[in-house]
């Protein structure tokens, strides 16, 4: 029982959630069965659905049927007539949420019972909502086409009526037919990029070619979704992508859970400009992190990932913006998820340190923890080794790139081939520019040349300047 797939959607019910299912099961226009109600009352309390011995049907069946042979059958079906009742009210639970859903509903009822008084009357509710929406989403598109099309089976088989809504019924499924292709679009070219796939993408082409012949569309989610999928698909496409950026700042109405990907869409785009060496997209990275940071678009449900938390420092500090990334360090660091908050927290404080050349402050902060994170762990110690050359510690960074290599070949399983290969050649140059001769010349430039050449090589630019600085 404790592996079924009621148990499973009950492990999911807030206290909320378990209040309103117990009046639902005690009604009987929901539920006549009192063993229904005893396996109930019997798995929600005192933590059994935690508690898998709790949850073994021959423990739970004498419970509900005092006195009887243990039965699996009859135990299966009134598990059975459980979930079933839990699907049902997790289905109202949904409806109930949403207004729309339930106009709608009523709106194709009375239609079908030709209830002219009541259908007119809707009608205007709903129409007085979409008057007054905010949300730009692809649902509120589909079920405005969803309304008009009602409309039109009502005035044209019902009251037979010569004005028809024709323009507006394909007007609107137009709309949330081309919001969604581009949205499905963006997804698919996102993907392909980064695992290589071949998508066939339908009539995209054609949605591309009357969105391209039309002056203008008076729609922000529309235009939103082709400027990010023109930008996806040529990673040059600098004009495209301050449209986009524009449409980003103006609109309010796209809700959080689309809007997020938007805004990582145009972040991606500018991180592939800086990667080539176009040192203006750090600024606009930046600005669209803050941007989204203000917009709480990268919260979900109260949490901040991780890497978000990094990334957004990592830019913050190539741009020397010290004062605002301790601040958002300490306001932002609150919003991790508890098992990395204070990893994270000490070792983007430490890089602070470490970029405004504060060297022992951020060795104080790095020796403070040890992260569990493999890869965080690894860029710990660079951050280290960094510091021990900068300071001169000679002897304790050569113990430090010992102790790093025989990490390495500890954890190569977990950290990966691409990986591995980086923090290799990491301390593979760092070992050579301990040992070069700075006396040199010949050495030296040979160094240069060789660390110029090696890939990957997150460090080059560091090592390169350590170089030229012999």
């Amino acid at each position: 029982m404790q592996k079924s797939r009621l148990i499973e959607v009950l492990q999911t019910f807030s206290k909320k959630e378990f209040r309103e299912l117990k009046k639902w099961l005690h009604s009987p226009a929901h539920n006549q069965r009192q063993d229904v109600i005893a396996l109930y009352e019997y798995v929600v309390k005192r933590d059994r659905l935690e508690k898998s011995e709790a949850l073994a049907k021959e423990k739970v069946f004498p419970v509900i049927y005092p006195n009887e042979k243990f039965d699996d059958a009859k135990m299966r079906q009134v598990m059975h007539f459980m979930f079933k009742a839990v699907e049902s009210y997790l289905v109202f639970s949904k409806l109930e949420q949403e207004e729309i859903q339930v106009k709608l509903s009523l709106l194709n009822i009375y239609r079908q019972r030709k209830l002219e008084k009541n259908f007119s009357k809707t009608q205007k509710d709903i129409g007085a909502y979409f008057d007054n929406v905010v949300h730009n989403d692809e649902d509120n598109f589909y079920n405005e086409y969803l309304f008009q099309k009602e409309v039109y089976e009502y005035n044209s088989l019902i009251k037979r009526a010569q004005t028809l809504n024709l323009q507006e019924l394909t007007d609107t499924f137009d709309k949330a037919f081309i919001a969604e292709k581009l949205k499905q679009a963006c997804l698919l070219l996102a993907h392909q990029k980064v695992y290589n796939a071949t998508y066939e993408t339908g009539l995209l082409h054609g949605v591309l070619d009357f969105i391209d012949k039309k002056d203008s569309i008076h729609n922000s989610r529309i235009n939103i979704y082709y400027f990010l999928y023109k930008i996806t698909l040529d990673r040059n496409n600098v004009a495209d992508f301050f449209t986009l950026k524009e449409y980003i700042k103006e609109d309010q109405s796209i809700p959080k859970t689309e809007i997020r990907s938007i805004y990582l869409g145009a972040i991606n785009f500018c991180i592939n400009l800086m990667n080539a060496g176009n040192e203006q997209f750090i600024r606009e990275a930046f600005e669209l992190y803050k941007i989204g940071m203000d917009k709480e678009v990268f919260i979900e449900k109260g949490i901040l990932s991780r890497w978000t938390f990094k990334n957004v420092i990592a830019i913050a500090l190539r741009l020397k913006e010290f004062e605002w990334a301790e601040s958002f360090i300490r306001n932002h660091g609150a919003y991790l998820e508890e098992k990395h908050k204070e990893s994270f927290t000490h070792f983007n404080l430490a890089k602070l340190f470490y970029e405004k050349e504060d060297f022992q402050s951020a060795l104080d902060m790095l020796s403070n923890y040890e992260p569990k994170d493999i890869l965080i762990n690894i860029d710990a110690k660079i951050m280290l080794l960094k510091i021990y050359y900068e300071l001169n510690e000679f002897q304790v960074l050569e113990s430090l790139l010992e102790s790093m290599r025989a990490y390495l070949q500890r954890k190569k399983k977990m950290i990966g081939t691409q990986y591995l290969e980086l923090y290799k050649n990491i301390i593979r140059y760092t070992k050579k520019l301990i040992k070069v001769n700075p006396y040199n010349k010949d050495q030296v430039a040979k160094l240069r040349q060789e660390i110029e050449a090696a890939t990957p090589l997150t460090e080059k630019k560091w090592l390169l300047k350590q170089v030229d600085s012999l």
